[in-house]
């Protein structure tokens, strides 16, 4: 009986293991934790991660970007997150165009690259927006979550790549968090208003 892949995760982030187990000696990105992948794919996936992280860190940014501009702060470019987040996002790019994925990651590889590229332009759009108006929230973030789509894609398709589902926590707000209409969208008050 072959483990399913979400095993195959728990096994290579210590989960499962007898306690003492885990962080042992073993190298978590050695081979045995993945019997599936064959030299040349293995590779790839430990070249791969880096930019995987990078794109997933400069979507995390951009979306905290976007709860503050919902939350009423309006200037993106002053803000040192959208630099941190186009750093980020180029970083992973360079590296993401220096790999030549195998015939085994060629499917991971293109939703790692569709990723990049609707990230990048989402980021284009927030730096070159002088105000995050509600329309222009609107195209940042339907670009944005065309990348995280396109990283959860990635995720699945080759083991050793995590992306956190934020749609399934305890403070997601579903449906238009950034149009004033919605009742869920976050409403904080400064002191001097007398919250």
């Amino acid at each position: 009986m072959r483990p399913d892949r979400a095993s195959l995760r728990r096994i290579e982030d210590g989960y499962d293991l007898p306690p003492g187990m885990a962080g042992g000696s073993a190298e978590p990105d050695a081979p045995e934790a993945v019997p599936d992948l064959d030299d040349r794919t293995l590779a790839y996936v430990l070249a791969a991660r880096d930019p995987f992280e990078g794109l997933r860190r400069a979507a995390s940014q951009l979306a905290g970007l976007l709860v503050l501009a919902a939350i009423g702060s309006r200037e993106a470019q002053g803000n040192p997150m959208l630099d941190m987040a186009i750093a980020a996002h180029r970083e992973a790019v360079e590296r993401l165009r220096a790999l030549t994925p195998p015939a085994r990651a060629t499917h991971h590889h293109h939703h790692l690259s569709l990723a990049a590229e609707a990230l990048g332009e989402a980021l284009t759009t927030t730096r070159h927006s002088l105000r995050l108006t509600e329309t222009v929230n609107g195209v940042i973030d339907g670009r944005l979550r065309q990348a995280l789509e396109d990283l959860r894609w990635a995720s699945r398709a080759l083991p050793g790549f995590e992306l956190v589902n934020f749609s399934q926590g305890c403070c997601a707000m579903h449906g238009g968090p950034l149009s004033p209409k919605n009742n869920k969208t976050l409403q904080m008050r400064s002191r001097e208003e007398g919250s």
